[in-house]
């Protein structure tokens, strides 16, 4: 019995060691750059055993996408103290504070996991992603991307009643896009900035210029 459980624990640690592995690389080649000697080498395992514990390297980037999406996901969308108050207030004159509160939650949420050095790897595999013609692009939008946008432009929808749902689909992607430029344009951000990093101070002076920026295009208007 301890014996099995000990090669029960291996082969956990060899599978988490090859996920780590294929956040890094495909993160930073992409799937098709990524040859699977890379990757059990990145793992300091047998190239073998990708075969073995994924079905070979389309397994093991479906399982990677697998991790990244839960591991972003629950840093990103609004608490559930937020979700049981958007619940709560809906129909009510408190509804327009909550939902504000959301929106804000929301994209402080995105610029820390964009910001975050420990996170790089997981945003840059979401990225690469998204630039290249892959079977899991697709995939990656509906699972990930798709949901996210979704409860946004909710939210967008129930501060902007009269405004159409184009226009509140193009707020919400004003949104995310302004948040999104940190991470492919932070060194060049970094010397318009005369910022040596992003740490919290420069993190807090993000979220507030965004906080700001994104009251203007929430004001509901009339046509």
């Amino acid at each position: 019995m301890e014996q099995r459980q000990d090669t029960s624990q291996r082969g956990q640690l060899t599978r988490q060691a090859l996920i780590e592995a294929g956040c890094l690389l495909f993160g930073q080649k992409g799937f098709h750059l990524t040859s699977t000697r890379e990757l059990a080498s990145a793992a300091g395992v047998n190239q073998a055993l990708i075969g073995f514990h994924f079905g070979g390297k389309e397994g093991l980037y479906s399982a990677v996408l697998d991790y990244v999406e839960a591991q972003l996901s629950a840093r990103l969308m609004p608490s559930k103290d937020t979700v049981h108050g958007l619940q709560a207030s809906e129909g009510t004159p408190e509804e327009r504070t909550i939902c504000s509160l959301a929106i804000g939650e929301m994209i402080d949420n995105l610029v820390d996991v964009l910001i975050e050095p420990e996170l790089e790897t997981w945003v840059c595999v979401i990225l690469q992603e998204q630039q290249e013609d892959s079977a899991a692009h697709e995939r990656v939008f509906e699972n990930f991307v798709a949901p996210h946008f979704a409860c946004l432009l909710d939210l967008v929808s129930r501060l902007r009643p009269d405004s159409s749902e184009t226009d509140n689909r193009l707020t919400t992607t004003i949104l995310i896009g302004q948040v999104l430029a940190f991470r492919p344009a932070r060194s060049l951000i970094l010397k318009h900035m005369k910022w040596e990093t992003i740490g919290p101070e420069q993190a807090r002076a993000i979220k507030d210029a965004v906080r700001r920026n994104v009251t203007l295009p929430l004001v509901s208007r009339k046509e």
